[in-house]
Order: structure tokens, then sequence, then C-alpha cells
């Protein structure tokens, strides 16, 4: 795991690595550069690369981290906002909640699942408990909807919505020949489904 930079300019040097990575995904080119292309295009030495991160692994690591830390504190915000008191809409609101979220991170979905079908899963137990912890809590509030189903019910139809955008942001072949409005609404309606509803 990385340690915080303690000087600005440690932070600096950190933020140029994960910006260059971040255009490298957004791009679709991560999987094809190497640590020292990295370094020279972050103006790091690779000793510096190396020194924060071992392995291109522990950079998609430690970017999903934040993600999912970005993700987690803006969903809880959104979720206490939301106005929506019946099951059926906040289960709505809660698959586009998701669905943003799925499409906004596309690229890091598509390097991480590249990397797990390579065999080099950059996912720690770390973040593999931090996934099922917002699924959990994504849940958790539904669950609490007048009318709703119960919990274990909730979590299964999350992890549905979940997994199928995650899906389609890594093969955008359903927005291709459905259009992303009618994919949506299927996925929703589908979950919806499953739950009996």
């Amino acid at each position: 795991m990385l340690k915080a930079p303690q000087q600005k300019r440690s932070e600096r040097t950190l933020q140029r690595i994960l910006d260059v990575c971040e255009d490298l995904i957004g791009g679709g080119r991560f999987e094809q550069v190497s640590m020292n292309e990295i370094a020279t295009q972050s103006g790091v030495s690779v000793g510096t690369l190396y020194k924060r991160f071992d392995s291109k692994s522990a950079i998609i690591d430690y970017l999903v981290e934040q993600l999912q830390t970005q993700q987690y504190d803006r969903t809880v915000q959104e979720l206490a906002e939301c106005k929506e008191t019946s099951f059926s809409a906040r289960f709505r609101f809660l698959s586009m909640l998701i669905y943003r979220s799925c499409d906004e991170y596309n690229g890091l979905l598509r390097t991480v699942m590249a990397a797990h079908l390579s065999g080099t899963s950059p996912l720690s137990g770390t973040t593999k408990t931090r996934s099922v912890g917002l699924i959990d809590a994504l849940a958790t509030w539904l669950s609490d909807s007048p009318g709703a189903p119960d919990f274990k019910a909730c979590r299964e139809a999350v992890a549905i919505v979940s997994f199928a955008y995650q899906y389609r942001a890594i093969y955008p072949t359903p927005d291709a020949l459905l259009g992303a409005d009618v994919y949506q609404s299927a996925v929703y309606e589908m979950a919806l489904s499953y739950l009996g509803g």
C-alpha cells in the first residue's frame, strides 16, 4: 500500500504519475505501456516510480481505491438527498447512480477487466472488501424503502445492476445495439422483475 506523501513536492509527483496513468487508461493504452514509459511521461525517474508503485497492478489498485472512496462519499451524499420514497422510485434512482458511475469510469473498469483476463488481477483484498461494502450500503438504503424486499434480495438486485452496468462500460456493444436509454431501462426492469416487482 502506498503511504501518503509527506511533502508538497512529493504530492505533486504522485499526482503527475496518476494523471499520466489516468490519461493512458482513458485512451485505452495503459496495458501497452511499460513502467519505464509511465515514468518518462510523468517526468520522474524509473526509481521514483518504483518507489511509489512496484507494478502497474499496484497503480490500478491505488486508482481503484481512490475511485471507491470518491464514489462511496458521493453516493452516500446523493442517497441522503434523495426525495424518493417508494421502493421502485428509489431503485430507479439507485440504478441511475450506478449507471452514471460505471459510465464515468469505464476506462478504469476496462483496464481492471483486461488485467483479470490476463491473470494479473490488480485488486487487493481491501479493494474487493470495499466493493462488497458499497453494495451492502446501497442494499441497506434500498431495503429501508417502504414495501421493499429483505436486505438479501436488495443486495442481489443491486449486484445484478452493478454487474450489468460494469459489463456495458467494459463492452459498449449493448449501447450500440440498443441505445443507452434502452439498455439502462432493460437492466432496471430485469432487476425489478428479479425482485418480483
